[in-house]
């Protein structure tokens, strides 16, 4: 594919100017699919095509899916949603925006989406009318976060929850439940069962259980051996945390 191929367009400066910030999708011409959202100001949009050319070498889904269309002979299609927008304004179009369309190239989700996102009518309730739940049981809280999206199966939330950590629970030798917690919302509970120590360099990753990004000067990490919690799980998954601390672990009555 030569460079010329990739079409290259601008919009004049009065133009950028009356646009202001703006929020665009990126369409695949052949099956009229929306793959990629994004907001910006002046050429921001046309950039992604001309990305694809100038730099060869980087290869993403969304790089990739335009080097397709264009080798195909068609060119990408360009959707503007919304434009005259405040920087802040863009950033809650484009999120809404990625939250509705499935399949995006995306590499970023939303501005704001885990706080103020897509969000099951369940997890509505548990935020602003279950009321917080007191942890009366010996249990490690575990804040998954980053880590969460309400689209894992029950086998990627046990994974993510049980490790790896930077923690102690040697110290803590009474504690029987490990709780996955994201975004002040319980979302699992689990009895544990053992616990394995693991040099950081021989921890796998894998798309079940992504490696931690703490910064330690440990060079170990623990994860645990568990089942649900059916004992006590109704009593807390669902219900939403009184503490705001955003620490990855806390240890409970223990």
């Amino acid at each position: 594919m030569s460079e010329k191929s990739l079409v290259r367009s601008f919009f004049p400066e009065p133009v950028s100017e009356a646009l202001g910030y703006y929020v665009y999708r990126l369409v695949d011409p052949r099956d009229g699919r929306t793959f990629y959202v994004g907001k910006g100001r002046g050429n921001r949009l046309f950039h992604h095509v001309a990305e694809a050319t100038d730099l060869a070498e980087r290869t993403t889904l969304k790089l990739e899916t335009i080097r397709d269309i264009e080798i195909s002979g068609q060119k990408v299609r360009y959707i503007i949603h919304r434009h005259g927008l405040t920087e802040a304004e863009a950033l809650l179009v484009e999120s809404a925006l990625i939250d509705a369309y499935e399949e995006l190239s995306n590499v970023q989700l939303g501005h704001g989406t885990h706080t103020n996102g897509l969000t099951t009518v369940d997890d509505i309730f548990a935020l602003y009318d279950a009321g917080s739940v007191g942890i009366d049981v010996p249990a490690v809280l575990l804040n998954l976060n980053k880590q969460y999206d309400r689209a894992l199966t029950p086998e990627q939330i046990y994974e993510r929850t049980r490790g790896y950590w930077v923690m102690r629970p040697d110290r803590h030798a009474t504690v029987k439940y490990a709780m996955a917690h994201a975004y002040g919302i319980i979302r699992e509970v689990y009895r544990i069962e053992s616990w394995e120590k693991s040099p950081v360099e021989d921890i796998e990753v894998s798309g079940l259980r992504r490696f931690d990004t703490v910064v330690s000067k440990s060079r170990f990490r623990w994860t645990f051996t568990g089942t649900v919690a059916t004992d006590v799980r109704d009593k807390y998954v669902g219900k939403s945390i009184s503490s705001s601390s955003q620490n990855p672990v806390r240890w409970m009555n223990c």
